[in-house]
């Protein structure tokens, strides 16, 4: 027989509580409906909660995007530093393409979540721009770190090598985004 804990949850608790459940609701709206389709009152309320609380926590869409982005990005790169921690040249290489190919597998909507929104910040006055221009830099300067370590690959290619392992990384990307149902391994 279990014993239920009378401890009440704090407020940092509850208020984690309830970011998770925002985010799940908003990834799955961004993904069914689209970021335009999507509003604070819906995720509120898919979420279970009232439909004033995302707007009264995140004061607008823009903002709760952002949270979204940081978050599932925050995820990925937690994955990828665990995955290729020590690792430098090639096997980093390779090793960073498997945890993205990974986590395009294991969390698919939160991959398509994502990338739609990194799209969207293309838009004219959008929020979101500053936050993929720092996510994009960090990815490029992790690469070109890890490459320049190794001694596999001279300095001079590794700006080109990083190049294209960054954009090797769009594949699992665009067919995530274009077939939304998990894909398997070939």
């Amino acid at each position: 027989m279990t014993m239920k804990s009378n401890r009440r949850l704090t407020q940092a608790e509850r208020t984690e509580i309830s970011d998770n459940r925002m985010l799940e609701a908003a990834v799955r709206l961004i993904v069914e409906h689209g970021p335009a389709a999507t509003s604070l009152k819906e995720i509120g309320m898919l979420a279970g909660y009232s439909r004033g609380l995302a707007g009264q926590r995140f004061g607008s869409k823009d903002r709760l995007f952002a949270f979204v982005l940081r978050r599932v990005g925050e995820t990925w790169l937690g994955h990828l530093k665990q995955a290729t921690e020590n690792l430098t040249g090639e096997e980093a290489i390779h090793r960073a393409l498997d945890e993205h190919y990974r986590f395009c597998v294991e969390a698919p909507d939160q991959v398509r979540a994502f990338y739609t929104l990194w799209f969207e910040s293309v838009n004219a006055g959008s929020e979101l721009a500053e936050i993929i221009g720092n996510k994009t830099g960090c990815s490029r300067a992790r690469v070109t770190v890890r490459l320049q370590r190794s001694r596999q690959v001279p300095l001079r290619r590794s700006f080109a090598l990083r190049s294209l392992v960054l954009s090797t990384t769009g594949w699992p990307i665009h067919r995530t985004l274009k077939r939304p149902a998990p894909f398997m391994r070939t």
